[in-house]
């Protein structure tokens, strides 16, 4: 799996840890539990650990989306870590209680399925009880997520225009600027096959090179404006002058004189023809 794949699915991938980690922590606590029931004696002490423990970590995982929303938000750095940590207390305040009042809500509703009554006393003492377990749940989630985006961060690099104030440059004459774990290269313009959108940045695909941009498809569009460069799909921008042909039958798609397959909307076909029958590259029908 390239970089770039990964850059593309990240999401996916993401949540299909995510998933793995909570159910990971279901098992565990519930066989910890589990055993100590059965130590102490206790009838049925498996079915309401699964209970406990499921509703606890289901609340938690519902809650994770909007709890990474705001720390992307916060953007928590070394250098504004005075000015901005002060916001750590009331997103960890709202996540503790919001996970107590979750758990309670379906442990009540849990029970009184099974013809029972579930109290969550005594309120003062179980509510520190729980904002003493979270608090130490908070801080590992924030660890990960800032460490993980950091090495995402090193691992993709970032490119820019290397003259972001001379736009009315020769379109062949940009450069972007790529840093890259401490390394930096220079790409050329002229040198990018095609262009793929990757949630909010894109990656500049030349060759056998992918370079990641934090950029929108859309802006990026904007600036190669007026040159060899067409957007042709919601999530690519292709180099005209890599266009080998077009492919019809079955999906739509360009192919690269790289080897490539770019995907293609029915949409943008029909200017995609005329601009290539503008151009000095040879386009032909894939009817294979």
């Amino acid at each position: 799996m390239t970089l770039a794949h990964y850059l593309a699915n990240r999401h996916r991938y993401e949540f299909i840890v995510v998933v793995a980690l909570l159910l990971l922590i279901v098992v565990t606590n519930v066989t910890t539990i589990g055993m100590e029931y059965e130590r102490d004696g206790v009838g049925q002490g498996w079915r309401e650990a699964w209970a406990t423990e499921s509703t606890s970590v289901f609340t938690l995982g519902v809650l994770l989306l909007p709890l990474f929303f705001f720390l992307d938000r916060l953007d928590l750095t070394l250098t504004n870590f005075r000015q901005k940590a002060v916001w750590l207390l009331p997103i960890f305040l709202s996540f503790s209680l919001l996970h107590v009042a979750g758990f309670v809500a379906l442990r009540k509703m849990l029970w009184a399925m099974g013809g029972q009554q579930y109290t969550f006393d005594p309120l003062l003492l179980g509510l520190v009880y729980e904002l003493r377990k979270d608090f130490l749940d908070f801080l590992i989630i924030i660890s990960l997520f800032y460490s993980y985006q950091f090495v995402v961060d090193r691992l993709r690099g970032e490119a820019r225009f290397l003259d972001e104030e001379n736009q009315q440059q020769d379109i062949k004459r940009m450069q972007f600027l790529v840093k890259m774990l401490d390394r930096e290269y220079l790409v050329k313009v002229d040198d990018i096959d095609w262009v793929q959108s990757a949630s909010n940045y894109v990656v500049l695909h030349c060759g056998e090179r992918h370079y990641p941009m934090r950029q929108t498809l859309k802006s990026l569009n904007e600036e190669l404006s007026d040159s060899q460069f067409m957007r042709v799909h919601r999530t690519a921008i292709v180099n005209l002058q890599r266009v080998a042909d077009i492919q019809e039958k079955g999906d739509l798609g360009i192919h690269l004189t790289s080897g490539e397959l770019v995907p293609l909307s029915k949409t943008y076909l029909p200017d995609l023809r005329n601009a290539l029958s503008g151009t000095e590259t040879a386009v032909s029908v894939s009817v294979t």
